[in-house]
């Protein structure tokens, strides 16, 4: 197969090149067919061999892409209908994450759709059990409240019951220690009485 290609020549920085008709499995700077013209980029100027472009043509040869627009400036190739695009390829992060996607967009395709019914259904359940829940918590809650009642009422009550049991000991106590006092204090008072009649005795004799 044979291509219309440039083949690179002139210094470093000030490229030239020649258009040649070559062999496609040829190197760049291989042996050439035919030179059919010469294009600077510097410049911006070209040449071609028309008549022998279009016998190439002919002869089913095909022009790189940058051959085929200088081509289309000479009109020796109709102009294309659209310009072909050179599309970046893409990173590899943004290709596994357009292949995420499409995945789960097909998984989302594979799943069958509920309808309204059945999302107010489970909205409905949903509501009933929170309700449910929240019925038990309060529940749970006057139950403890009731229990911790009633147990502080019973420790009031012993307490209670043990005071007064206490104060009733006590009471019990006292009036035998009081008649007690009252007999002593009795005997001392009698006692003093007979020393000071004794004494009273004694200093009259």
């Amino acid at each position: 197969m044979v291509k219309l290609r440039l083949k690179r020549l002139g210094k470093r920085n000030q490229p030239h090149f020649r258009i040649i008709a070559v062999q496609a499995r040829t190197k760049r700077d291989g042996k050439s067919l035919e030179d059919l013209g010469h294009y600077s980029p510097v410049s911006k100027k070209y040449k071609i061999n028309k008549e022998r472009v279009e016998y190439w043509l002919s002869q089913g040869a095909q022009p790189t892409e940058t051959v085929e627009n200088l081509l289309i400036k000479e009109k020796i190739l109709p102009e294309k209908k659209y310009k072909k695009e050179y599309k970046k390829p893409p990173k590899r992060k943004a290709q596994e994450r357009a292949k995420k996607e499409k995945t789960d967009a097909k998984e989302d395709k594979e799943k069958p759709e509920k309808s309204v019914e059945e999302e107010e259904k489970q909205k409905n359940e949903n509501k009933d059990k929170q309700e449910k829940k929240e019925k038990e918590e309060t529940k749970e809650k006057s139950e403890k409240s009731a229990e911790g009642e009633e147990k502080q009422k019973d420790e009031n009550k012993d307490k209670q019951e043990k005071k007064e049991k206490e104060d009733s000991a006590k009471n019990k106590e006292k009036p035998e220690n009081s008649a007690e006092g009252e007999d002593k204090q009795k005997d001392e008072a009698k006692d003093k009485k007979d020393t000071k009649e004794t004494k009273d005795a004694e200093e009259k004799e």
